[in-house]
């Protein structure tokens, strides 16, 4: 019985220190929770037990953040509302968060004067937004005006763009910090063409004003133009020496090689040759647009035109073409011995009967035995037949090895 009593007597002893503890532990937390002393005091306590310190100081600076948050709003709060808002507004543009947590604890505080400094605070963001709507319209009016200046130098005579583009370079600021820009803007080709003529100097000049991969970019092009251009010098050298039937199947028409490519070829042969070409040519319109061509790539390279020699050695060789004709026709009207005869005593004469001068210098000479042979050329085969049967050998042959002769 005794030991019965003393085990209910242990029960209601437990129970009432458990009742304690569980009490005096709501009692804590209801005091960390609502007391901001004890809630502190607790903080600094709980800080020293090593297994609780890295909860408590995530506890701590969050309290921390909330009370600084609270020095800021007081802060603001005791400023002139001019200076408060310029502040505020240097928060919200760095951290959108921190502005409205800093705006409600001064709306807690003081509604009234938060309001006045937030009105301030709308009037410096539309200024702001003002000056950024200035700045991008004044980009864009730049811009639209290189453009329109990058438009005016393509449309321009490639000579006078290069004119006015070297005595800018030296005169105007502004349009050398803006070239760059206008490059890029231009007709890559029309760009080309004005850097390739343009004199070497002023063109390395023009190349330290643009950034390294435009200027880089467009050395590349101009030396591509260079080689092409040398190409073409070099293939007028070749037709130099080829027959004229020849020529005319490839630069007597643009079939082969444009205008342009055509232009430097044809100033690049000789007189005589390009006029013996283009006498042959019923296209007088392709004859003028290659004389347009020649001239213009004269003047940008700046050398003596030889448009008026070949036109001048065009019109000779066409007369001369036309009186053979006539001579081709009598002659087929003739007996083919009395032919032969005429033109047997004609070959034993190679003086010259006329020629061509182009500023004191004979560049095409016709001559008797010339003549034989360019009317033989033109008559039918079975005139020549008839004709060649009533010479001597010796002129037979001298006569064949003539034709044979490009």
């Amino acid at each position: 019985m005794d030991v019965e009593n003393k085990r209910n007597s242990n029960k209601i002893i437990f129970l009432l220190i458990s009742f304690l503890v569980i009490m005096t532990m709501v009692t804590l937390v209801l005091l960390y929770f609502k007391n901001e002393k004890f809630n502190t005091r607790a903080n600094t306590f709980l800080k020293r037990i090593p297994f609780l310190k890295k909860e408590s100081n995530l506890n701590l600076s969050q309290i921390e953040l909330e009370d600084k948050k609270k020095d800021i709003a007081e802060h603001l709060l005791s400023l002139d509302n001019d200076l408060a808002a310029y502040k505020l507004y240097t928060i919200k543009t760095k951290d959108e968060v921190l502005y409205r947590d800093i705006v409600k604890i001064m709306n807690s505080k003081k509604p009234f004067n938060t309001e006045k400094i937030i009105k301030k605070l709308r009037e410096l963001q539309d200024m702001d937004n003002s000056i950024v709507t200035i700045h991008n319209e004044i980009i864009k009016e730049v811009e639209n005006d290189i453009i329109k200046e990058a438009v005016r130098l393509e449309n321009m005579e490639t000579k006078l763009a290069i004119n006015e583009i070297e005595t800018r370079i030296d005169n105007d600021t502004n349009f050398t910090k803006r070239l760059n820009e206008i490059i890029k803007n231009m007709d890559e080709g029309k760009a080309v063409n004005i850097l390739y003529y343009m004199d070497e100097d002023k063109r390395e000049e023009l190349y330290e004003l643009l950034d390294e991969d435009l200027k880089t970019y467009m050395e590349k092009l101009v030396f591509n133009k260079e080689t092409q251009h040398s190409r073409l010098v070099d293939l007028a050298g070749l037709y130099e020496n080829k027959p004229i039937d020849v020529l005319l199947n490839e630069i007597g028409s643009t079939e082969n090689y444009s205008i342009d490519e055509l232009a430097v070829i044809y100033s690049n042969l000789s007189t005589i040759k390009s006029a013996e070409v283009l006498s042959k040519t019923d296209d007088e319109i392709f004859i003028q647009d290659l004389f347009a061509a020649m001239r213009k790539e004269e003047q940008l390279r700046e050398v003596e035109s030889v448009v008026s020699n070949i036109n001048s050695a065009i019109k000779f060789i066409s007369e001369y073409n036309e009186k053979i004709a006539e001579l081709v026709k009598v002659y087929e009207r003739m007996e083919p011995n009395k032919v032969a005869s005429i033109m047997e005593e004609m070959l034993k004469n190679n003086t010259t009967v006329t020629q061509l001068t182009i500023e004191s210098e004979s560049i095409y000479e016709i001559t008797d035995s010339k003549i034989v042979v360019d009317v033989f050329r033109n008559m039918k085969e079975k005139t020549r037949s008839n004709v060649i049967n009533y010479m001597t050998t010796n002129n037979a042959t001298k006569l064949t090895q003539m034709l044979a002769t490009p």
